[in-house]
C-alpha cells in the first residue's frame, strides 16, 4: 500500500462499530460518527448507512487482504443503481461526502464550516487509536494554528471529551474540552485548579459561621447546615468576606468527609466554584480547589456536582495537603 492510499480502521464490539479511524499518508485520525449514521460489521465487511437528501446511502468497507485496513468498496442509494468509485488502492475516488469535508474533524487541522463562516473559536485535536491527543490546534477568526504541547501537560480523549492536565509548582490544573454540537470544534467547558500544599504561599484560610452563630468545623458541620457568614485571613488579620446574592455556600459530605462548596453563577450561566476542607477540625478551612464550569459536572438542577468531581479523581492532588 502506498502512503497516499486512504483507508479506514474500526474498533468493534461484537457486530457493533464503536469507533472509526481514517488512515492517510501514514497517519491515523479519529473520525466522528454522526448521529444520523449507523455502523455495523457483518463478519466480513463494515457497513455504514445514513440519510442523504432523502435517500438512504449505504457504504461498504472491505478488508480484502485481512490486514485490518479497510477500503471503500461500494456505495448505493435506495432507488438508484450501485455506485463504486474505487481507485487502484481500493479507496473511493470521490471523498466529498467524508466527515472532514461535511462537518470538520476532531483530528483535522482545517477549520470546520462553522468556524469558516461564523468565526467560531475553539480547539481541534489530532487523536491516535489509543485515545492519546498528539496535536492541538486553536481555531480563531476562521484560522487554525498549531498549539505547543508543553512537557508538563498530558492530553487524553475519553471518547467524548478531551482532558488536559497540567502540573505546576504547588498545583494541578485540569481542563475539559467539549464538542456540544459535534462540529469538530471543541470549547473549554470545565477548568479546575487543585492545590497540593507544596507551595504554602498559595494556601488561603477561611472561617465559616453557621445559622446558630457557631463556627463550622470539619467534624461538626453537617450536610444541610446553613452557612451564614464567611471570613478570610489576610496579612492584617481576619476580614469579612461578603456573600453576594448570586453566591451559595453549602456543606457537602463526600466519602465521610465534610467539604464546603462555594458557587457563584455568572450572567452567562458559567458557575465559578471553590472547595474548602478542615482536616484537623479547628474551624480553619483551607481552599483546596477552585474552578469554573458551563455544563460539565453540573447536576440536572444546575448545581455543581462535587461528588462527581471527587469520584472522577479530580481532587486527588489535594490529598497530601493538610487543611
Amino acid at each position: 500500500m502506498s502512503d497516499s492510499s486512504k483507508g479506514y480502521q474500526f474498533t468493534l464490539s461484537g457486530n457493533t462499530v464503536t469507533a472509526v479511524y481514517e488512515v492517510e499518508h501514514g497517519r491515523v485520525k479519529f473520525e466522528r460518527m454522526d448521529s444520523d449514521e449507523t455502523w455495523s460489521f457483518d463478519g466480513t465487511n463494515v457497513i455504514k448507512t445514513e440519510w442523504d437528501d432523502g435517500r438512504l446511502e449505504t457504504t461498504t468497507y472491505s478488508d480484502a487482504n485481512g490486514d485490518g485496513l479497510f477500503f471503500k468498496a461500494s456505495k448505493t442509494y435506495t432507488g438508484t443503481s450501485s455506485y463504486s468509485g474505487r481507485d487502484d488502492h481500493g479507496s473511493d475516488g470521490n471523498d466529498s461526502d467524508d466527515h472532514n469535508n461535511d462537518h470538520g474533524n476532531w483530528g483535522d487541522s482545517t477549520a470546520s464550516l462553522d468556524a469558516q463562516l461564523y468565526g467560531e473559536e475553539g480547539y481541534q485535536f489530532d487523536i491516535d487509536v489509543n485515545g492519546v491527543v498528539t496535536a492541538v490546534y486553536e481555531v480563531e477568526h476562521g484560522r487554525v494554528e498549531a498549539e505547543r504541547m508543553d512537557w508538563n501537560e498530558t492530553w487524553a480523549f475519553d471518547g467524548l471529551d478531551v482532558i488536559q492536565t497540567e502540573t505546576k509548582f504547588g498545583k494541578v490544573e485540569t481542563t475539559v474540552y467539549t464538542d456540544a454540537n459535534q462540529d469538530g470544534v471543541f470549547q473549554k467547558g470545565f477548568e479546575l485548579e487543585v492545590l497540593t500544599g507544596e507551595n504554602l504561599r498559595t494556601l488561603e484560610t477561611y472561617k465559616f459561621s453557621l445559622a446558630d452563630g457557631s463556627s463550622a468545623t470539619g467534624d461538626f458541620a453537617a450536610e444541610g447546615d446553613a452557612i451564614t457568614g464567611m471570613m478570610e485571613l489576610g496579612r492584617r488579620g481576619w476580614k469579612v468576606d461578603r456573600i453576594d446574592v448570586n453566591e451559595t455556600l453549602q456543606i457537602v459530605e463526600v466519602g465521610g468527609d465534610n467539604l464546603i462548596l462555594k458557587t457563584k453563577t455568572q450572567w452567562n450561566g458559567e458557575i465559578d466554584f471553590s472547595v474548602f476542607r478542615d482536616d484537623d477540625n479547628d474551624g480553619l478551612w483551607t481552599e483546596i480547589a477552585d474552578g469554573e464550569t458551563l455544563d460539565a459536572y453540573v447536576s440536572m438542577d444546575g448545581e455543581v456536582d462535587l461528588v462527581g468531581i471527587v469520584d472522577a479523581g479530580l481532587l486527588q492532588a489535594a490529598d497530601v495537603l493538610i487543611a
